[in-house]
């Protein structure tokens, strides 16, 4: 590993830890972090590098610095939510059930228009990838290959065959939270089995040029995948009550 590497690890390293201790301890909005040596000592690097971290999470929204006040805790509402790092930080720290109801509702508001307008302007080219990923998809339910990365592969690739290039740049935003939501709703090779074939019929729509069907396959899909995660959630409140 190059020296540059090894920096940009250490470096998000400490902005990753930082973050979590953040969101895990719960800090109330205008509380202060540990001066920076403190930082340093607990983790292990320099000042320096905590620094950077530090002005790496303000510019994310989390934190403010300022003269004889120190680093403190940004109110929640103030966090850059379409940071694909600090939607990282957030499932790292785990995720409840109105951190995936929004997502879905998101999801819902974004992915089916962008569907939508896939079947209508998508190229040749743009379909060819979105059917690679099914294809991926499929080979994956028989253990041929990763199926979350397939399954967000197809998704990224209808957003990017929508042709709205503001659409298109939620990819990153929208991968880190699709791997959420594919996490919490494939729990077994029958129910990826029937995802596979929603995906399919998502894919009909498009390469057949039919726009409301596409929008509607995709709300459908996601719809599906709503139903799934609020019965994993059950299940683990169930299982949860059980083992107290």
């Amino acid at each position: 590993m190059s020296g540059r590497k090894r920096a940009a690890g250490i470096h998000g390293d400490a902005v990753a830890k930082i973050a979590r201790k953040i969101i895990r301890g719960r800090m109330a909005a205008g509380a202060a972090l540990p001066t920076e040596p403190e930082i340093g000592a607990e983790l292990g690097v320099s000042r320096t590098v905590v620094r950077e971290a530090i002005k790496t999470l303000a510019a994310k929204g989390m934190v403010v610095t300022g003269p004889r006040r120190g680093t403190r805790v940004r109110p929640f509402a103030d966090w850059n939510q379409f940071d694909p790092d600090v939607v990282g930080f957030r499932v790292a720290a785990g995720v409840d059930a109105r951190f995936l109801d929004d997502l879905l509702e998101l999801r819902l508001t974004i992915e089916p228009m962008a569907a939508r307008l896939a079947a209508q302007r998508a190229t040749p080219a743009d379909i060819a990838r979105i059917e690679a990923a099914l294809t991926l998809m499929a080979d994956a339910v028989d253990d041929k290959g990763h199926y979350v990365a397939a399954d967000l592969e197809f998704h990224q690739s209808i957003l990017a065959a929508s042709g709205n290039q503001f659409v298109a740049s939620l990819a990153p935003l929208l991968g880190a939270l699709l791997n959420v939501s594919f996490h919490h709703s494939v729990r077994s090779s029958e129910g990826a089995h029937e995802a596979v074939g929603l995906h399919r019929a998502v894919l009909r729509a498009i390469a057949g040029r039919k726009p409301a069907a596409a929008e509607k396959a995709l709300r459908f899909l996601i719809q599906d995948a709503r139903s799934d995660i609020k019965t994993a959630l059950k299940h683990a409140e169930s299982q949860a009550a059980a083992d107290d």
